[in-house]
């Protein structure tokens, strides 16, 4: 008589932490960010910072990122109390704008979108200069297109790479460090709303999202948190 299979291994979801980068110089201006390699400002450090904080006691297995400097500098920096309990400690990088590998990868998946000549200008230049392409991008950024990219296709690769993150980590907790574009074009697709809700989901500089994956299925838990995020209630919000 043949012995009973095994019963299946009975794995918790997979957490994620969806994280967008920290401030720079381009947020506070109200300019275009978009492939554009911008540091984080003084600012977007103690947002880093303070999600670093949040997040030092949680069992992280991983952080991936976004190539461009502001995201892989907030990764490190999110990293570094997780890096410090390794056995040996591992130290932070020298340079902050290469990740702390292998803890720390870059994933082309969670990349921004190419905005072009906007990049670098103010949302008043752009409203100015391109008065058609602004309006598209303000009142039907679902139909808007980045470099040929529309966000359904921005959010097509970026759940391909979630989707090889929780498979590689599963019933583990995970930090994915990345856009606003990215992150709000995402939470649509988890909410089953339209792309057409973009601009009614609050993403601040420095926001966490909680994501959880079970069951072949995802599931947003937390959005837009940040340590200051009751002072921002009853406030018109300028992030974008």
């Amino acid at each position: 008589m043949s012995a009973p299979a095994p019963a299946p291994v009975s794995r918790g979801p997979t957490v994620i932490y969806l994280i967008r980068h920290g401030s720079t110089a381009f947020n506070e201006g109200s300019r275009f960010r978009g492939k554009s390699t911008v540091p984080l400002s003084d600012l977007g450090r103690r947002q880093a910072q303070s999600v670093a904080d949040l997040l030092a006691a949680k069992p992280i297995a991983h952080v991936a990122c976004s190539p461009l400097p502001r995201a892989v500098e907030t990764a490190n920096i999110i990293a570094a109390p997780h890096l410090a309990k390794q056995s040996p400690p591992v130290p932070a990088p020298a340079d902050m704008y290469h990740p702390a590998a292998p803890y720390v990868t870059i994933d082309d998946g969670y990349t921004s979108a190419n905005y072009g000549p906007w990049e670098g200008h103010t949302t008043e230049e752009i409203a100015i200069s391109d008065p058609q392409g602004y309006k598209m991008f303000r009142e039907h950024i679902d139909q808007a297109q980045f470099d040929g990219e529309t966000l359904d296709g921005l959010s097509q690769r970026f759940r391909a790479s979630l989707l090889r993150l929780v498979e590689q980590f599963p019933g583990q907790q995970v930090a994915v460090i990345t856009h606003q574009i990215c992150t709000r074009a995402v939470l649509c697709d988890l909410m089953g709303a339209p792309k057409s809700f973009y601009w009614q989901l609050g993403q601040e500089p420095g926001c966490v999202n909680v994501i959880e994956y079970h069951d072949g299925k995802f599931s947003v838990k937390i959005m837009n948190w940040t340590p200051d995020m009751w002072d921002k209630v009853g406030v018109v919000s300028k992030a974008w």
